[in-house]
């Protein structure tokens, strides 16, 4: 579990505070640290990461926006944008759906 020094805590001093800023003197793993700003990022919410920004050929992007139609669920997913449009590009076809709204963080280009 993690384990975040208050000033009760008997090993708390003077430069505790100081230290927790940068990351020391606590306890928690990069996953626990992820969810934490995930949730102050979206206001409480938990959001499903997007890693993927955008999609390029060259310098020219290609596809940007959401990885698929269902940030909730999932097992619900029906259209996976990205894949889709890396496949299109792997076989030399168009990209039938260029651009989507992202969920999760915002993109700017």
């Amino acid at each position: 579990s993690p384990y975040i020094k208050d000033a009760d805590d008997p090993l708390f001093s003077g430069i505790s505070l100081p230290w927790m800023a940068i990351g020391y003197e606590v306890q928690l793993t990069p996953l626990q640290i992820l969810t934490f700003y995930n949730g102050v990022a979206n206001k409480g919410v938990m959001v499903k990461p997007q890693f993927v920004k955008e999609v390029r050929k060259g310098n020219e992007v290609k596809y940007i926006g959401a990885i698929d139609d269902n940030y909730k669920d999932a097992s619900a997913v029906t259209t996976k944008y990205v894949e889709n449009a890396v496949d299109a590009l792997l076989d030399g076809d168009d990209i039938k759906v260029k651009e989507t709204r992202a969920i999760g963080c915002s993109i700017k280009v």
